[in-house]
């Protein structure tokens, strides 16, 4: 997976409901990516334009459902910027390989449509603001997001 994840911000509230980021996964990167090909859910997605949500906090609340998370990496989605997350969408988003980070530094700092890159390994945010420090992940986050998720990780373990 990627050290370093960069794209164009679309910005969204607080208390996204899981059912919200279904319905509006669309939304999130049709400013982006209008002019590819591949298709998901009816929507056009540009798979080399990278889109990051940044988000208030209670990020992804409610019951979250397993294939959330895998629509959510197909629109081209490479990272989520929240100042809080629901404790489900989080471990799914985890055990996917998605890139979640906890800032409302970022949340409150980042514009829509600003291109910005998250840094996993320096545990930074570049913004036009000026770099934005994030806590670190704990290591075995970091090591099943390098992996593409925990069923690839737990496969690595393995040695399968």
């Amino acid at each position: 997976m990627k050290k370093k994840i960069e794209g164009r911000v679309r910005r969204l509230g607080h208390d996204i409901h899981v059912d919200q980021i279904k319905e509006g996964l669309g939304m999130a990167v049709d400013l982006f990516s209008r002019d590819s090909t591949a298709k998901t859910g009816g929507h056009t997605v540009n798979p080399k334009s990278t889109a990051i949500i940044i988000a208030g906090r209670n990020f992804g609340r409610g019951r979250d459902e397993a294939d959330t998370i895998t629509e959510i990496k197909a629109f081209g989605i490479g990272g989520i910027v929240a100042s809080s997350f629901g404790r489900d969408f989080f471990r799914d988003a985890v055990n996917h390989g998605l890139a979640v980070v906890e800032s409302t530094e970022a949340f409150e700092a980042i514009a829509d449509g600003e291109s910005i890159s998250i840094d996993i390994e320096n545990s930074e945010i570049a913004c036009l603001k000026g770099p934005i420090k994030i806590a670190g992940f704990p290591e075995i986050f970091t090591k099943i997001y390098h992996s593409g998720g925990l069923i690839p990780y737990a496969r690595k373990l393995l040695g399968k």
